[in-house]
């Protein structure tokens, strides 16, 4: 099933970022800051990007975390969860508490429990690495699948930015647990106790849920054909407004820029850097593919909320192409030919997207290269990109 809520609520974790400033590679040349690159030159023109990081408003925190821990156990039988827990480090007290007084469901697909929350918070590093590990293997579980992982001195830092009293932190570094050469956190659910007593972890949360983007500037000057800028941007009537502009900035002395979301169509450029309102009753709903097929939509057309929708208008309004122009979608596949993610190209690496169904997940623009690895990360699989075209 295409665009299934689990898969999308771990698409919406993924992009958060600890100060780095750019997802995927770009060539370039360094301008100005050296932070500031400027892409390939190309029928779009001349690109700067500005990276910057993103974080979800304090509202948007609350709807992420559950209440209690969650654990599903995908290809386990309850005999089989409870023998894990056996040879995973628990004390036989720990085993006959969850046992005893998890909430258990059982079905042809695994079995889920709803471990006690006290043996949870006293799970040693190395049980919860290994149980985390199993738990990791399911999408089921979003926060074991694709857990926040931090190199030691990104988490102080953090920790001293963020604000976090003592108590928080101590609690905080309780619950992390071998990832690699890192360390992870999946507890989200301690959030909601920890609120109450630490007014700061709103913004601890925010901070993890960073999300890096650009700011991406188009340059024009006297050497550039605004002309064929016009005519590279203005797929379905969106720049052609805009010559005026381009051709004074052409007349500067030393050229000028401007902003590429002026560039954009209305439905992208109304969104770019935002977040889905709470209040609209659609906004834990508003995906990838609902975001990409709805580019060039004056009116958005919410039937894109609907896999089954989506796969069919893939199938029978877009053809597949090679050269990618303005507009075209980039979808991403796994083995099974099932779309997993989709972007809409803009120009030299540069895509348009959401990570994620969820509110905290902004619309924003990342590399195309970038973005194809994120997901492979995601996945655990080469994904296969296709370029589609509107027929």
């Amino acid at each position: 099933m295409l665009g299934a809520v689990l898969i999308a609520v771990v698409a919406g974790w993924a992009g958060w970022s600890l100060g780095r400033k750019s997802v995927g590679v770009v060539q370039s040349v360094r301008v100005g800051r050296p932070d500031v690159s400027e892409g390939i030159k190309g029928p779009w023109g001349r690109l700067e990007y500005d990276p910057i990081v993103i974080e979800p408003p304090s509202d948007h925190l609350d709807p992420l975390s559950p209440r209690t821990p969650e654990w599903f156990f995908g290809g386990h039988s309850r005999l089989q969860v409870e023998n894990l827990l056996k040879t995973s480090g628990f004390s036989a007290f720990a085993v006959g508490e969850i046992s005893r007084n998890g909430q258990w469901q059982v079905t042809p697909q695994g079995t889920s429990v709803n471990p006690p929350p006290d043996v949870v918070l006293d799970m040693a590093s190395s049980t919860r690495q290994t149980i985390y590990g199993v738990l990791g293997q399911s999408i089921e579980n979003p926060v074991q699948f694709r857990p926040f992982a931090f190199e030691a001195s990104e988490l102080e830092s953090l920790f001293l930015a963020s604000g976090l009293n003592q108590q928080t932190v101590d609690g905080f570094k309780r619950l992390l647990y071998p990832y690699g050469s890192k360390v992870a956190f999946s507890d989200t659910w301690m959030f909601q106790r920890w609120l109450p007593q630490d007014k700061a972890l709103a913004r601890f949360v925010g901070m993890l849920l960073r999300s890096p983007t650009f700011l991406v500037r188009l340059k024009v000057g006297a050497q550039d054909d605004v002309g064929g800028l016009v005519r590279y941007w203005d797929r379905r009537g969106s720049a052609e407004d805009l010559r005026p502009l381009l051709l004074a900035l052409a007349r500067q002395p030393a050229g000028d820029a401007i902003n590429i979301a002026y560039l954009l169509p209305p439905f992208a450029r109304q969104r770019l850097y935002r977040f889905p309102r709470l209040s609209d009753a659609s906004a834990d709903k508003m995906d990838c593919f609902w975001t990409a097929l709805n580019f060039f939509n004056s009116t958005p057309d919410d039937r894109f909320h609907d896999p089954d929708f989506v796969l069919k208008t893939l199938a029978t309004d877009y053809r597949p192409v090679q050269d990618l122009q303005f507009g075209d979608l980039v979808v991403l596949l796994n083995g099974k030919a099932i779309p997993l993610h989709a972007a809409v190209h803009l120009a030299d690496d540069l895509v348009f997207t959401k990570n994620g169904i969820t509110p905290s997940a902004p619309w924003l623009l990342t590399k195309r290269q970038g973005m194809v690895e994120l997901y492979d990360s995601i996945y655990k699989e080469p994904l296969r990109p296709v370029y589609l075209r509107h027929k």
